[in-house]
């Protein structure tokens, strides 16, 4: 038998040691939610097998993930991912697609996925935007968890037009408060409201009522050198009450991860939040 080489070693030793997870907190009544923009996610990074393991971390965290930037023609990755994720946790994780969307030939999907033992999907579908008001049409989920019937809105606006899409989610926030009868309602992801697309001074007051915002200005929710606020959570009526004050999850530093290998996984860090799902 061949001597083990001692790079090879340490090698073994760091993808051993790195993976390990932080301490999990109780949670108990408390749902975990995260918005995370897995950056062209598709065949290359579910092959990858130091890439999908980190992502199968991250998503194990969490009871409901509204996900960003799938981009495969083929269908397959989102669901391989999935497989791998329910065979290494002991929740039991399900899935809820969007179509694929965009103006031009490079679309994108988005994703639900969500611990089916604590979240019941009641209905999704796509924002019907007739006026063609988004690039990517916002992705709504209507949800029970415990005593709780809430909505989410998820989206990634486009970089092109982040002022108009932002003001266009009232139309969204409009839609949604009118259909269902709970009147606890969040809005995330990947607005790219900060930096050079946005300044967020000019805030996030433009729907029919108050938002408050989960995710503290200046959080840094993208992997590499800039600080930039771009992806978002917004919480409204009895959400706002429900909701803790979000961060984002720097799965770097929580992993002892080389910075090229964080990339690889994405250019944006998870922002995450719970919420109480008791009864008041």
């Amino acid at each position: 038998m061949r001597p083990l080489r001692w790079t090879s070693f340490i090698i073994f030793l760091w993808t051993s040691c790195w993976f390990a997870p932080p301490p999990a907190k109780a949670l108990d009544s408390k749902l975990r939610i995260a918005s995370f923009n897995i950056q062209v996610f598709g065949q290359s990074k579910v092959s990858n097998p130091l890439v999908t393991q980190a992502l199968v971390q991250i998503l194990d965290r969490y009871d409901l993930i509204f996900i960003q930037e799938i981009r495969d023609s083929n269908n397959t990755a989102i669901f391989d991912l999935l497989d791998r994720l329910n065979a290494k946790s002991d929740k039991n994780y399900k899935m809820q697609l969007s179509d694929r969307l965009g103006r031009t030939v490079s679309k994108e999907q988005y994703a639900f996925i969500y611990n089916e033992d604590r979240v019941t999907p009641l209905d999704m579908r796509t924002f019907d935007d007739k006026d063609d008001l988004f690039e990517r049409e916002p992705y709504i989920g209507h949800f029970r968890a415990g005593e709780l019937d809430f909505s989410v809105v998820g989206i990634h606006v486009t970089p092109r037009a982040v002022k108009q899409e932002l003001n266009a989610l009232s139309a969204v926030y409009r839609d949604v408060a009118a259909r269902y009868d709970h009147n606890s309602i969040i809005v995330l992801g990947d607005m790219n409201a900060d930096c050079d697309y946005y300044n967020p001074s000019l805030g996030f007051q433009f729907f029919d009522d108050e938002a408050t915002e989960l995710i503290p200005e200046n959080t840094d929710t993208t992997v590499g050198s800039n600080l930039c606020t771009y992806d978002r959570a917004l919480a409204f009526g009895n959400m706002a009450k429900r909701a803790s004050v979000g961060a984002a999850f720097n799965f770097q530093d929580a992993f002892q991860m080389r910075i090229e290998l964080a990339k690889e996984i994405s250019d944006h860090y998870p922002i995450e939040f719970t919420i109480k799902t008791d009864a008041e």
